[in-house]
């Protein structure tokens, strides 16, 4: 779980450095709250990692509570087979999916345009 979670943080901090566009937070969750998402680039950066699927559900969410609050967070896909989760940060977004039929956890980050 605790390499999880550095390897989430690695991530974001890696969109910081090629990162064109930033907003405050503030403005992130006021977009995504009235629908109008930031512009992405394309995915810039994907770690994929082996991992059951309820154990890969509780360590999106443990990662993705620290952030709920400050930045929007939204899940995306709910179901007994995907879990997918989409969190915006200054620079980017993050999007965490659990497959239960993979065995495996996906997580990408976009830069915004």
């Amino acid at each position: 779980m605790k390499k999880l979670f550095v390897m989430i943080i690695l991530m974001m901090l890696i969109i910081s450095a090629y990162a064109e566009k930033t907003y405050t937070p503030s403005q992130l969750n006021r977009m995504v709250n009235s629908g109008q998402y930031p512009e992405q680039k394309p995915v810039s950066n994907t770690q994929t990692r082996s991992i059951s699927f309820a154990a890969c559900k509780i360590a999106v969410e443990n990662i993705m509570s620290q952030l709920r609050g400050l930045y929007p967070v939204e899940t995306i896909v709910d179901t007994g087979l995907v879990y997918m989760v989409k969190a915006w940060t200054n620079d980017g977004a993050t999007t965490a999916t659990c497959s239960k039929s993979d065995k495996k956890m996906v997580l990408t980050v976009a830069p915004y345009r």
